[in-house]
């Protein structure tokens, strides 16, 4: 087995040295979210964030983030004191270092979390809120039907003396109700150390997750913290291990480009409509340039393997990677459903490792159903009514609600022919996750199409011409 080098592991040969150091305290302590936090935050010297603010990349280490959360958890009992210590809170945030600190200042205050799902109508945001008994939501956008607090309230605050002995027992996570009802999954913290306990059996499988660039492992922030998969593998497993975050201060495509090439992030994970995407753009680029026959017989000896597959990925492919990311990342993985062959194919033999990840989401687990989804309607029933023509309305209204449910609108405020980014302000990400939407509602893959679809006109159309085909 390869051993990896990196900065920032003790006196730790390498980072597998390190990693079984590590595992074997927390395998032997007590499995409770305050052990949990302590192992997280014991590297107080290692860089636990990064971000390009005012043309300065800021940083802050696992020490000083520490820190403010163990003030924050004070001012959050303070601003919750007339609640049950038990209860329930719920977070209504964007991916950000805010996001995390109070994440382990609601716990530390003795109140169990649920990650309220940002895409979904406020309607039924209210409802997950309610069938939880969530006695209040921190949020950094909204009001909802409890009492509601922003970040800024919380950080601004004074704060008790001391804060309460117990901590929450519990973390929830909501699936994204895109292939049904939305269900729960429920955490303790033995939960999460069975996420983190096979580690070093994962990197001896699969060298390239834990490898470095100039000796530092830095991961992009992209996946929502509140989508079991983005904590669990994104966050958990990394910031366990002391690793850096790079986040984001957008998500439009040459926000992310610029952010991976100037930190130098190695480890990206990102589901298959974003790596899709991106390969189109790199064809349509080098289809241009009157190359693609050349790099298609480049492509096809890479994958070839052997000394000179290696030869073409390392010096033939770098002006290809130069055009993505660059060379600092290592690892990328696809999350959700399963990746095109093409676009597995174009990153790894372009000389970037991307693996296709399992499914990881809470629909794949035992959790209660809240309430039952019925605006669904899959293809093959729509072409079986279409020619009576008693489907159009139905189609619209399910293309309708896909658009209300990423953007987190009520129906009424998408308009047949509003365009996503123009009118409704929607992201890059956003526009990923509507994708998936519409895919899993009608089960039809669109990400091999050139996408030009902005708006409901323009999905319906698109499905229509599905069924005449």
């Amino acid at each position: 087995m390869k051993l990896h080098t990196l900065n920032d592991i003790g006196n730790c040969k390498s980072i597998e040295q390190y990693i079984e150091k590590k595992l074997s305290v927390y395998r032997n302590s007590e499995k409770t979210f305050e052990t949990l936090y302590k192992m997280m935050f014991s590297d107080r010297n290692n860089t636990m964030a990064e971000q390009t603010m005012n043309f300065k990349n800021k940083k802050i280490t696992y020490g000083q983030c520490a820190d403010i959360i163990d003030s924050l958890s004070l001012k959050i009992t303070y601003t919750l004191k007339d609640f049950t210590h038990d209860g329930v809170v719920g977070l209504y945030m964007a991916n950000s270092l805010e996001a995390l600190q109070i994440f382990w200042a609601v716990l530390k205050s003795g109140y169990s979390l649920i990650f309220l799902n940002t895409s979904l109508p406020d309607d039924e945001t209210n409802l997950h809120i309610k069938q939880n008994g969530v006695c209040a939501v921190i949020s950094d956008s909204k009001q909802f039907s409890v009492p509601t607090f922003t970040p800024e309230e919380l950080f601004s605050t004074a704060g008790e003396e001391k804060t309460v002995n117990s901590w929450g027992n519990s973390v929830i996570f909501m699936s994204s109700g895109t292939s049904g009802a939305a269900k729960y999954c429920y955490y303790n913290a033995e939960n999460f150390y069975h996420q983190i306990e096979s580690t070093l059996s994962i990197v001896k499988r699969c060298p390239s997750i834990a490898e470095g660039y100039d000796g530092n492992l830095k991961i992009l922030v992209l996946l929502p913290f509140s989508h079991v998969f983005g904590f669990t593998a994104v966050y958990l497993w990394f910031g366990f291990f002391a690793r850096t975050f790079v986040f984001l201060k957008d998500t439009l495509p040459q926000t992310v480009q610029e952010t991976v090439r100037n930190h130098k992030v190695t480890h990206i994970f990102a589901v298959p409509l974003v790596w899709e995407a991106i390969h189109r753009k790199a064809l349509s680029k080098i289809t241009k340039t009157g190359k693609r026959r050349t790099f298609d017989r480049l492509l096809a000896i890479s994958l070839n393997g052997g000394f000179t597959g290696a030869a073409v990925r390392k010096h033939a492919m770098r002006k290809v990677r130069e055009e993505i990311f660059g060379d600092s990342v290592k690892f990328l993985i696809s999350e959700g459903c399963n990746i095109n062959s093409e676009t597995l194919g174009f990153f790894n033999g372009i000389g970037y490792h991307l693996a296709n990840g399992e499914n990881i989401n809470p629909d794949t687990v035992e959790a209660k159903i809240p309430q039952e989804d019925t605006d669904g309607l899959c293809l093959t029933q729509y072409r079986l009514a279409h020619k009576d023509g008693q489907t159009e309305r139905e189609l619209r209204q399910t293309v309708t609600s896909c658009f209300a449910k990423t953007l987190g609108r009520s129906e009424s405020e998408i308009s047949y022919t509003g365009n996503f980014f123009r009118d409704f302000s929607g992201s890059s990400i956003d526009y990923f996750d509507l994708l998936g939407r519409i895919r899993e509602k009608f089960g039809i893959e669109i990400a091999k199409d050139d996408i030009s679809l902005f708006s409901v006109r323009d999905f319906c159309k698109y499905l229509r011409e599905q069924v005449e085909d």
